[in-house]
């Protein structure tokens, strides 16, 4: 009896998981997605597509050039241009974020790690080795709201620390 019991068994457990693989299509999700409970998951950096495949790269969807429209700094309005990293899918580039220049001239280049089709941060870190910055961002029909709070010193002359919190809407 206990032959008969373990490979009915086996066969019990393999035709009911493979009925519930089967009912998940893999393919359907696209290359950057999975199957779970019947409905596609895109990996971190992905979006659906309207066919529901997870193919839409969110950082190639929000690189651009934004206008900025700036409360909460001393910095006043900037342009603010986003691009997607060439190394990793979920890495957004915030180039010229605040407007604040590195002490070669150079534009200030944040990363922001992308955490979902809505949301990204800014994990706190120091920036031309005098801005700590750190933040989020939210995606919403088009538009990007991002709060960052930043601290700097103001001049060496005063040596005073400046510590703001931004809140900004960029357009493209």
């Amino acid at each position: 009896m206990r032959h008969f019991q373990f490979p009915m068994l086996l066969s019990f457990l393999l035709l009911f998981s493979g009925c519930t693989s089967k009912r998940c299509q893999e393919d359907a999700c696209g290359l950057h997605g999975s199957c779970h409970d019947n409905q596609c998951v895109c990996d971190t950096g992905y979006a659906k597509d309207e066919a529901g495949s997870c193919s839409i790269k969110m950082a190639s969807a929000l690189e651009g050039v934004y206008e900025t429209d700036v409360s909460g700094c001393q910095t006043g309005n900037y342009d603010l241009t986003i691009q997607g990293s060439q190394v990793f899918d979920d890495i957004l580039l915030l180039i010229n974020l605040g407007g604040y220049r590195c002490d070669n001239g150079e534009k200030l280049v944040v990363e922001a790690k992308i955490t979902s089709a809505e949301e990204f941060i800014l994990e706190p870190s120091r920036y031309c080795e005098k801005y700590q910055i750190s933040g989020s961002g939210r995606v919403n029909n088009g538009r990007i709201q991002l709060t960052y709070r930043v601290q700097y010193a103001a001049s060496e002359a005063t040596g005073v620390a400046v510590e703001e919190e931004c809140q900004v809407i960029l357009k493209k």
